[in-house]
């Protein structure tokens, strides 16, 4: 085949051989494929716990595991009420997405267990206080804030123009 040329049904974007791993062309001409792209050099994704911030690109080496949301309805509905989340401005609870992801660090033992009746079935462990309360430093930028917005609304128009 030319170089130039393209095999019928592959894509010229997608590595070609419908195997999904970027391979494709290099095998076919003796090189290795080429290696996946680690979580972290995007980022990875965020543990959907708040008040956690433990990320699949960063902790994954920590022995950090990162699960999905169960697909068996019931198993996922106990996770969403085991997590609490809410949604924004809202009373109800937050729906996870299909990248959502919760951290083994809030199942028992550090491990999910697929044994129903199992400690570890369901995440049991969150932080308890992931609202910071309120100092008094907060209370002074409050103050600081507001009088510097006082005295923004004083100015007449058109004085430093």
């Amino acid at each position: 085949m030319s170089e130039g040329s393209h095999e019928t049904g592959a894509s010229s974007c997608g590595g070609g051989d419908g195997d999904g791993d970027g391979g494709g062309a290099e095998e076919a001409k003796g090189e290795p494929p080429k290696k996946k792209t680690p979580y972290s050099v995007y980022g990875g994704r965020y543990c959907c716990v708040v008040g956690c911030s433990k990320n699949q690109g960063r902790d994954v080496p920590q022995g950090i595991r990162f699960h999905q949301f169960p697909k068996q309805k019931e198993r996922r509905e106990q996770w969403v009420r085991a997590v609490n989340r809410k949604k924004e401005g809202s009373n109800e609870l937050w729906q996870p997405g299909n990248y959502d992801v919760i951290c083994s660090s809030h199942f028992l033992g550090g491990r999910k267990s697929d044994v129903e009746g199992s400690p570890s079935f369901v995440p049991t462990i969150f932080p308890t206080h992931h609202v910071r309360p309120k100092t008094q430093a907060d209370a002074a930028r409050f103050s600081r804030r507001k009088k510097f917005e006082e005295n923004r609304r004083k100015v007449k128009p058109g004085k430093y123009e």
